[in-house]
């Protein structure tokens, strides 16, 4: 399902984050978090071997001038191929709408940011900072902190306590190159940023279990128990039809982490509003008074569908959700923080571009996904540990 950019503004009007299939994922080094809060502070990221920053040599690529350069100036340097490769990935592979991870000091906290632009600058020094300079000369004020000259533009996204950081990043946090790509842990980074988001064909939706201690196993079956049964319920009630057949669940959870599910946008889309609705208490999405026709207005029908579902005062829903609510409480669950009470003003019936063939809900090669991270079953206590 292709979204236009009309789709992508109710969306994301709603908390549900659109994000591009395209970009990567890096980690820059902060020298041990000495460069922590100036990156954070004047929004850029930067490397080291300030004394190669011809922009002009680093843009011809030249490799062997490049090494000529790093041993002339840091004649000490036993792999000069180590420092030109740092550069040259930190000039020409980071694009712009890249994410970009940095650890602070013991990598206490990991900021994540966004590259804003696709070239690297080159930083000269200005009476600014003379300041930093002054701070960083050692004992015998014969040395001084460089400035990183080569960066690059960044806004910051979010920062996390390494306490609270997703299972899969821990090993990121120890990587020792300058710049290193950690394209593989894309999907703990985008659920890291949003709990509820559409990449690509596919739409995730993250519970976070925020249960610190080990997390007893019949209360993870329960929770997940009463998920499917609201996924029945949907199915029987929503007037788009919702199916649920195929459904794939790979369990691998610890306490205090994610359970993610993913599917097909429209799949997705109808559980994770439900989802929120029940955990947020109501679901009102208003068309100001417009005579919406449901069988003709893809994402609108599925909302006012949602919507009249939630909405009912069926025992049957009433006791599903009473038993989410408790089994989610058990494990200190919380749901994305997604607006639920709108209205679609600015977006007219002719904007809303999703049509109802995109909508279909019964595709046969469609399924949803429940991924949860990392599990250790104890058979005999019972629990699931860490």
């Amino acid at each position: 399902m292709q979204l236009r950019e009309q789709d992508k503004q109710l969306l994301e009007s709603m908390g549900i984050d659109i994000f591009s299939e395209n970009r990567q994922y890096w980690l820059i080094r902060t020298q041990g978090g000495e460069y922590y809060n100036d990156f954070i502070n004047e929004n850029f990221v930067g490397i080291e071997w300030d004394e190669i920053s011809d922009l002009e040599m680093i843009n011809r690529r030249d490799e062997e001038t490049l090494k000529s350069e790093v041993l002339h100036y840091y004649p000490k340097t036993e792999k000069p191929g180590y420092p030109v490769s740092q550069i040259l990935k930190f000039a020409h592979n980071i694009r712009k709408g890249d994410i970009v991870l940095i650890p602070s000091e013991n990598s206490n906290w990991i900021s994540i940011g966004e590259i804003l632009d696709d070239n690297m600058y080159i930083h000269e020094e200005y009476e600014e900072d003379f300041a930093r300079i002054l701070e960083s000369l050692d004992n015998d004020n014969s040395t001084k902190k460089p400035i990183l000259k080569k960066r690059r533009k960044v806004a910051w996204l979010d920062s996390v306590k390494k306490s609270d950081l997703d299972p899969y990043l821990y090993s990121v946090i120890y990587t020792h190159s300058a710049v290193a790509n950690i394209n593989k842990y894309g999907a703990f980074i985008d659920r890291t940023l949003s709990q509820f988001y559409i990449k690509g064909e596919e739409c995730y939706f993250t519970y976070k279990v925020n249960k610190k201690q080990n997390i007893p196993y019949d209360d993870t079956l329960d929770f997940l128990n009463v998920n499917r049964d609201l996924m029945i319920y949907i199915n029987k009630n929503i007037k788009e039809n919702f199916k649920i057949d195929g459904l794939i669940l790979k369990i691998n959870v610890q306490s205090k982490g994610p359970i993610q599910l993913k599917g097909q946008i429209n799949k997705m889309l109808a559980y994770g509003l439900v989802i929120s609705a029940v955990f947020g208490g109501s679901f009102k999405f208003e068309f100001l008074g417009a005579n919406v026709d449901m069988s003709t207005e893809g994402l609108p029908a599925l909302l006012r569908s949602i919507n009249e579902l939630v909405n009912n005062n069926s025992e049957e829903l009433k006791i599903i959700k009473s038993e989410l609510k408790n089994s989610g409480e058990k494990l200190y669950i919380t749901a994305p923080d997604i607006n639920l009470n709108t209205d679609s003003e600015v977006f007219t019936n002719s904007e809303i571009s999703i049509t109802e063939e995109q909508i279909d809900l019964d595709s046969d090669n469609s399924e949803i996904s429940i991924i949860e991270e990392q599990i250790d079953l104890d058979s005999d206590n019972n629990e699931i540990t860490q």
